[in-house]
């Protein structure tokens, strides 16, 4: 792909993270089928490299679907994808895959490049509670003080004070930080890479991403919503310019100004096509309604 962007001229808006510190973060859009995939992949690279002045670290790469969220672990994890080859080029095939089961240590965090993949639903603030990534994990320990150990507990405490604890300020048995994933996340202060960010938008989504004190975020989406940093704009014109669209796509365009019409008529559009035998589920799977 081809395309010399510039930098759209948009108002930063600016943001902080869990610990009350600027948060910097900035907005690719890109239609389907656009490649943010492979953007995210180099990305990384610049980003870990020129400005957070890092080699190796944590990044968490949030997507909103289980079918997303396996496409690109699938691809991740596999040697021969582009997507992997193109960290392992960066990180001088210093790259550690994970989710959010399996464990990694401090070693592993100060030599590579560790990817935690996570689907967004398992980090939301509301259910926290009973999700795994917010529970005492017991695989994490090394990243904290030992348990009897209050003074460097509480000197960890101050300055990270959003870490999840056992107990309240003040009780008689103190504080103890939890052991857990979402613990070691605000710990390593990740860059966060947001799949599809235009879902994480709700106020507790927002909450929950901001709470793992990232350094960065990184967010890719045709959709951007309001208030977003947006770096660059791809269109659909430009994609099909670089045959890069493998579909066909006919469009519609209704006069009307009622959406109930235009809704009407995707749903007697979708019912047409239904009754046709030949390549039904291919054309259903690739209908979208989008209101201008």
């Amino acid at each position: 792909m081809h395309l010399h962007r510039q930098p759209t001229e948009t108002p930063n808006y600016s943001k902080t993270n869990g610990l009350n510190r600027p948060l910097p973060g900035i907005y690719l859009k890109v239609p389907t089928g656009g490649g943010k995939t492979l953007l995210a992949c180099h990305s990384i690279d610049l980003i870990q490299k020129s400005y957070l002045k890092k080699q190796t670290g944590l990044v968490l790469w949030i997507v909103p679907s289980t079918q997303i969220y396996r496409q690109t672990i699938k691809a991740l994890k596999g040697r021969q994808h582009p997507y992997r080859q193109t960290l392992d080029i960066s990180s001088g095939g210093r790259t550690l895959i994970k989710e959010k089961t399996e464990m990694f240590n401090r070693l592993d965090v100060e030599e590579n490049w560790v990817v935690l993949m996570l689907m967004f639903p398992s980090a939301n603030r509301q259910t926290k509670e009973t999700l795994k990534v917010f529970r005492d994990a017991g695989g994490f320990t090394e990243f904290f003080p030992a348990e009897d150990n209050y003074p460097a507990q509480n000197e960890l405490l101050k300055h990270i004070p959003n870490l999840d604890c056992f107990g309240e300020e003040g009780e008689v048995f103190r504080r103890q930080i939890k052991t857990s994933l979402g613990n070691t996340l605000k710990v390593f202060k990740p860059l966060v890479i947001i799949d599809e960010g235009h879902r994480a938008y709700g106020e507790q989504a927002r909450n929950t991403v901001r709470n793992f004190n990232p350094s960065f975020i990184l967010e890719l989406s045709a959709t951007p919503p309001p208030n977003s940093n947006e770096l660059v704009k791809i269109t659909g014109r430009e994609l099909h310019e670089e045959e890069m669209i493998k579909l066909d796509i006919h469009l519609t365009n209704k006069s009307s100004l009622d959406w109930k019409n235009t809704l009407l008529a995707s749903f007697e559009k979708r019912n047409g096509l239904e009754k046709k035998p030949k390549n039904t589920n291919k054309i259903l799977a690739n209908i979208s309604v989008r209101f201008v």
